[in-house]
């Protein structure tokens, strides 16, 4: 793990360098920062079983150096991106209990275009990445005291894409209600799968992989927009998930407060979902899920 963080600090060092040198002129209006860090945590209970429960935690990182500025008012970013994250999951019911805990590191490739002068009214941003995942699955459960118990240690790789599609209301328009839209696109497929599993200690000659294929949309729209210097924003969330693992579907509705800084985009957020699994399954205790999530990036103070 040391070796990789080392070769993550070369690259972007040496992109940052190449950008430093490739940067001729400034755009006139920006809608962040080169560097773009975000912590981000969050937690889920389920509303049947306040037992089954879990959390998560992480860095993500984008660092654009190499600019192409098309006008004063238009420009496009590339650069690279690294995530670190972990997650947790315990369920205790009178039958199971299992814990599923998740690590992974990624690393690749990331660039962002944003055009101050979209419509009349409106800018956008658009931003993409993709990253190869590497993780360690480590899942440990029992039935019951006498039934025995179940251990695997899992080695995964997973290549993740993501499209990230701001519209916003410029500040020349005088227009608050509905100042920000974004579509959130994610995609991740599994390019490498390898778990170990034991029954009490015995190695199983065969077990099952969950196939951790996921396909993502999410869409928020802030509402109205309150301050000048320090802006907030309340935002509605809709969402629709799919896991290809145990074909389920899940939709998302929920809130969000975000704070950002003039004509720049947020440096905090908190939001609160219901998270349900909807089409063709059979009833379970984690059908419904009540999530909480905060988003923290201070690079984005910077203005």
């Amino acid at each position: 793990m040391r070796k990789v963080l080392l070769l993550v600090l070369t690259i972007l060092s040496a992109a940052y360098a190449v950008g430093q040198g490739t940067k001729s002129a400034r755009p006139l209006v920006e809608y962040r920062g080169t560097t773009m860090v975000s912590v981000f945590a969050g937690g889920h209970v389920a509303q049947k079983n306040v037992n089954n429960r879990g959390d998560w935690y992480g860095v993500y990182l984008e660092h654009l150096p190499l600019q192409l500025l098309i006008s004063e008012y238009k420009h496009l970013n590339l650069g690279l991106a690294a995530l670190a994250a972990k997650s947790l999951y315990e369920g205790n019911d009178q039958e199971h209990k299992n814990s599923n805990t998740d690590y992974s590191f990624g690393f690749g490739f990331s660039g962002g275009f944003y055009n101050y002068r979209f419509s009349k009214n409106s800018a956008i941003y658009i931003g993409a990445n993709s990253l190869i995942k590497r993780g360690q699955e480590i899942i440990n459960g029992r039935t019951s005291e006498s039934a025995g118990r179940y251990l695997a240690d899992g080695q995964y790789i997973i290549w993740s894409s993501e499209l990230n599609i701001n519209v916003m209301k410029t500040y020349e328009s005088g227009l608050k209600n509905w100042p920000r839209t974004q579509l959130r696109l994610v995609y991740q497929k599994p390019l490498r799968n390898e778990r170990d599993a034991f029954w009490d200690a015995v190695p199983l000659s065969e077990s099952t992989i969950w196939d951790k294929t996921v396909y993502m949309s999410e869409l928020k729209a802030s509402l109205y927009r309150y301050g000048k210097r320090v802006i907030l924003e309340p935002k509605v969330i809709a969402g629709y998930h799919f896991y290809e693992g145990d074909n389920s579907q899940w939709i998302i509705a929920g809130l969000e407060l975000a704070l950002r800084k003039f004509n720049w985009d947020d440096f905090l957020s908190v939001s609160f979902s219901l998270k349900r699994q909807v089409g063709n399954y059979a009833p379970n205790l984690n059908e419904t899920q009540f999530l909480l999530g905060v988003n923290f990036m201070p690079f984005n103070l910077k203005r």
